[in-house]
């Protein structure tokens, strides 16, 4: 006996594993680590290592017997994103998930099911996830799932940290059990690490609860998962704040939002200024890329122009019209047609941008942000020149109010507490990114502008007008901090949650 392990429940534990893995390389390594570890425990090699060369889902559905019976399910699963999929395993995938997979659903999504089809009542799962199982609307009806048919009982959200060097995912790690008759729902255990997720982990595995600058544990009733359609985990005073904002109204109520211009080749649509001739530049916009867009003011100038196939009313041009009113741009269309041709999406002609927006639309007064951002920058464009790829940009949906709602939406939104609920509510890339899109922007909380007192709304609408038109970096900075304490204190902002938030003057 090696503490109080004998070789019988050695024995039994190797034997009782069940490997299922496409990889044949993935399956020699386990075969071996199993191997080993019996050796060393036993100076002698396992008889049997049931590690199969398989595909999972097809192995599952060909086994029946197997579902409902493991005390145990660990998986890493591929994520694989629908349109990357081959036709038979899209196919195995909807028999596996059935009414659960909604539209074009990730593979991951089917593992998860099959993990909870093979625990029996009681087994435990866990999974290596990717972060937009926790918020993704593709990944919605799954969490529906677990909840409805399992306990949570550890939720890890690892997703400020690269925990697979190389590879460009953040995940997450969630633990389940099913659910079985008489037992009451445990409490479960949520982690948010910045940095350190070992040593996270190993306190959450001995029960401690803890919240310092590198991570948090902490446990929470199963009710927390029924009550969060998306699953964000945040610290203590992370989650006090959010409940407070959720009493504000949303962006959505007051601004329009939208997504630039779709080319489909931008190398051939974006065009360097000198390129185009005077005469022809109707037909054209300037273009504002991502990393030309600064907090509050917009640049005075762009280097290229985009080709936007519209009229002065606003209305599509037609091919006749392309054809004699701008024979250099169509020469130069006509030049890179064969490229043009190849490109995917719908489109009434060859010539034309995959999508370029209604100039009603995107060429009015707006605020830009760029849609990878690592801090806010909401920029104002109040003459309407400029057009945006791919990146969001709003416009009020009350147009008494324009300039008033564009000065004052971009104070909010570029403010400490507004970023920090979008950048929870987007997906994270390297390096610290943020994913900027329309439904975290939409579903940020706000302070009425109707209800701001009008000596408040003057001084901050001052307040920006002013950051717009200054270039010295050190007044620069006492603007942010002066309109970021203003808008703060709509916010009702407490001293620990500006700290908490980084604002600026909070140690004032």
């Amino acid at each position: 006996m090696l503490n109080n392990v004998t070789e019988q429940t050695v024995t039994s534990s190797v034997e009782n594993v069940m490997g299922w893995d496409i990889d044949p390389n993935a399956c020699q390594a386990t075969e071996l680590s199993l191997a080993l570890l019996h050796l060393v425990l036993l100076n002698k090699l396992p008889d049997n290592l049931p590690i199969l060369v398989t595909e999972s889902l097809q192995h599952f559905l060909d086994h029946p017997e197997v579902h409902d019976t493991l005390d145990v399910v660990l998986a890493n699963p591929p994520f694989v994103r629908y349109e990357l999929l081959s036709n038979d395993l899209k196919e195995r995938m909807g028999l596996v998930l059935g009414q659960y997979g909604q539209g074009r659903s990730d593979l991951y999504l089917a593992f998860l099911m099959l993990g909870l089809k093979l625990l029996k009542p009681g087994g435990i799962a866990c999974f290596v996830v990717p972060q937009s199982f926790l918020t993704g609307k593709s990944s919605g009806e799954m969490r529906k799932l677990i909840i409805e048919s399992a306990w949570v009982l550890c939720l890890a959200d690892l997703t400020n940290i690269r925990v697979f060097p190389g590879v460009s995912a953040y995940v997450s790690l969630v633990i389940f059990q099913k659910k079985f008759d008489g037992s009451p729902a445990p409490k479960a255990t949520l982690v948010r690490a910045q940095d350190l997720a070992g040593k996270a982990l190993m306190d959450a595995v001995i029960g401690r609860t803890i919240d310092n600058n590198y991570y948090s544990v902490f446990p929470v009733e199963q009710r927390f998962f029924h009550d969060n359609p998306a699953w964000i985990v945040l610290r203590p005073g992370e989650e006090r704040l959010k409940e407070r904002l959720s009493s504000f109204p949303h962006v959505g109520e007051f601004l329009e939002i939208n997504q630039g211009f779709i080319t489909g080749l931008d190398r051939v649509f974006i065009r360097p200024k000198s390129e185009v001739s005077k005469s022809e530049r109707s037909i054209y916009r300037q273009y504002l890329p991502d990393r030309q867009m600064k907090k509050y003011a917009s640049p005075k100038a762009v280097e290229d122009l985009v080709f936007y196939p519209f009229n002065e009313d606003g209305d599509k041009i037609t091919e006749e019209q392309l054809i004699k009113a701008y024979p250099d741009t169509w020469r130069y269309l006509t030049s890179h047609r064969a490229q043009l041709e190849k490109r995917s999406g719908k489109r009434a002609h060859w010539w034309e941008p995959t999508r370029s927006r209604s100039p009603r639309n995107m060429m009015r007064p707006k605020i830009m942000t760029p849609h990878l951002t690592l801090e806010p920058r909401f920029s104002i464009d109040m003459s309407g020149q400029y057009a945006v790829s791919r990146s969001p940009f709003l416009y009020p949906k009350d147009h008494q109010f324009e300039e008033q709602y564009l000065l004052f939406f971009a104070a909010v939104l570029n403010s400490p507490v507004a970023y920090w609920f979008m950048k929870i509510n987007s997906t994270n890339f390297d390096k610290g990114y943020s994913m900027l899109e329309g439904p975290s922007i939409k579903s940020t909380p706000v302070p009425d502008p109707r209800t701001v007192p009008p000596t408040q709304m003057s001084k901050i609408l001052n307040l920006v007008r002013a950051r717009c038109n200054e270039f010295n970096d050190q007044k620069l900075m006492e603007l942010d901090r002066q309109i970021d304490s203003a808008i703060g204190e709509l916010y009702g902002l407490s001293v620990e949650e500006q700290v908490m938030l980084g604002y600026q003057h909070a140690s004032d």
